[in-house]
């Protein structure tokens, strides 16, 4: 055997254990009654020290294997990346459909279908069905008559419009996730070269991070989106002068103000001023703000429509108290969010991240992109609300990708220079680790995922195998042992009640669930209560 496929062979075999230790702990938590779901950040936080003995083991060997990963870039260029993104997409689409079921997994969620259900209808909000009390959704808000979703209306106009193409809406995400990663290559290339890009590719496309917010019913995947191709454009506006990428580019902030509306305001801020240091550019605000203001224009009428304010965000309607506070629980949760952040996608990377952004700034090679993940956590450090359901810290889901092509930008010439130095070896191994940790990450959440599901739609699937028709479901107790769901954001029953076979409602007690039973006479009332369906006395 020739000293470069023993190489090769310790290199793997090194990374391999690591693997092993890492999914088996991953599902020792899983199989032991000792871990609780909460404590799922503290094992991996012990297991860092095996990520770090991979690293360190696998030096020698390691550049040999990051050849090896950007072998089918340098072979077939960017049609390995094409090949990538279907192969991706394909992913998206099972993990929706089979790991997901096709189910939407919080509050948030629901909002959003039942909100693009009220769009199909060609209608920004519907009629207050009768005993709201007893329908009364978290995140479905009513006022007087009006009974609408709180969320800006960007990411339901686009699920509207592919259920007026007759689609699926669970298909939609996935196909932006893929969307995201093709742009993602064409963005990093701009900066690095074909290796590097494809390797950021890789990093970005293959985590648990990526994946599940790519096959779910968040409007994450729209905004990132928006937010890589409007990078782009800014990018080329910025080194060509060309009119229509300023404009270009203001679209893209625009439709991801609509929304999520918040995220528009962390992108600008940091290209505004990119635009006001660079001579002959500050007119670009001029097109920026013009290809916005349609965007800008329609979210002030929605909000009109509906709280009669067009200042006043839907979103604020029954909030009581601000959200833009500095806090002791907004700096609890945002410590949260790192520890999140480094499990699902690699504490290598995180970390990686850090010194990648320090070295930028010491060698003065930052530019806008670089701020923008910086400007993403300062942004929510002064938001104190959890994100509740979500798959990874979801609120740095439109960051992460300028995340990693700020450590792009610092690898590209240590590994891809004229000569490999000693740090070639440090990095290139600390690459492969990040891969194998997101690989190996990845398994052991999606079945963790899939049960969740699973248990959240008990109340379902019990109703349904007990053949009930002309029924009324009472939702008394939490849904979930790994991850619960309250019953107000269980009683999914659409946007007109009554029609359906099986109507889901909330355990009022006994005086008002009588009128529930009025309003719907000769319908059977059963109660589901701690995983049994009964019926009612």
């Amino acid at each position: 055997m020739t000293r470069r496929g023993f190489v090769l062979i310790r290199a793997m075999s090194v990374f391999g254990i690591g693997l092993v230790i890492l999914v088996f702990g991953l599902h020792e938590l899983y199989w032991s009654s000792f871990f609780a779901e909460r404590d799922e950040r503290w094992l991996l936080i012990a297991l860092l020290p095996f990520v770090g003995a991979a690293i360190w083991f696998g030096v020698s060997s390691a550049p040999a294997v990051v050849d090896i990963v950007v072998a089918p870039i340098r072979r077939f260029n960017a049609r390995v990346v094409i090949a990538f993104v279907l192969f991706m997409t394909c992913i998206f689409l099972l993990v929706a459909r089979y790991v997901l079921d096709a189910f939407p997994n919080s509050g948030d969620e629901i909002a959003y279908v039942m909100q693009a259900q009220t769009f199909a209808r060609g209608r920004l909000w519907v009629d207050t069905p009768p005993l709201i009390e007893s329908f009364r959704l978290y995140h479905f808000f009513d006022v007087g008559q009006k009974w609408f979703s709180p969320y800006a209306p960007g990411w339901a106009l686009v699920l509207a419009l592919a259920a007026a193409l007759g689609l699926p809406l669970w298909i939609v995400s996935p196909l932006i996730g893929a969307a995201t990663l093709s742009t993602f290559f064409v963005l990093a290339r701009r900066y690095v070269g074909r290796e590097s890009a494809w390797l950021g590719v890789l990093l970005l496309g293959i985590s648990p991070f990526f994946i599940l917010n790519s096959a779910s019913y968040f409007s994450h995947s729209l905004t990132a989106l928006c937010g890589v191709t409007f990078a782009l454009f800014g990018l080329r506006y910025i080194e060509r002068g060309e009119i229509w990428c300023a404009v270009a580019a203001g679209v893209c902030l625009g439709l991801m103000g609509l929304t999520r509306s918040q995220n528009a305001a962390i992108f600008v801020v940091p290209f505004a001023v990119a635009l006001a240091m660079t001579p002959k550019r500050r007119i670009g605000l001029v097109w920026l703000g013009l290809g916005g203001a349609p965007f800008a224009g329609a979210l002030l009428a929605y909000n009109r429509a509906i709280t009669g304010n067009p200042l006043l965000p839907v979103a604020d309607v029954h909030r009581s108290e601000p959200v833009g506070q500095l806090s002791l629980r907004s700096v609890r949760e945002t410590a949260r969010h790192f520890a999140d952040l480094y499990i699902w996608t690699s504490p290598v990377l995180v970390f990686g991240y850090m010194l990648a952004f320090v070295s930028t700034i010491r060698r003065l090679r930052v530019d806008f992109t670089d701020w923008i993940m910086p400007a993403t956590i300062v942004f929510f450090l002064f938001y104190s609300g959890s994100g509740g359901q979500q798959y990874g810290p979801r609120y740095y889901f439109e960051g992460w990708p300028f995340a990693i092509l700020t450590i792009l930008k610092v690898i590209d010439p240590i590994l891809f220079g004229a000569e490999r130095d000693r740090r070639a070896a440090w990095v290139s191994s600390a690459l492969i680790a990040s891969l194998v940790f997101e690989i190996g990450y990845l398994p052991a959440r999606l079945e963790q995922e899939h049960r969740v599901v699973v248990e959240r739609q008990d109340v379902y699937a019990k109703a349904e195998s007990a053949g009930l028709s002309n029924a009324i479901v009472i939702i008394a107790s939490i849904v979930g042992t790994i991850r619960h769901m309250d019953p107000n954001d269980l009683v999914r029953n659409g946007l007109e009640i009554g029609r359906q076979k099986i109507i889901y409602a909330l355990d009022l007690g006994a005086k008002k669930n009588a009128k529930l039973r009025a309003q719907f006479p000769g319908r059977t009332v059963y109660v589901y209560s701690n995983g049994r369906l009964q019926l009612a006395r």
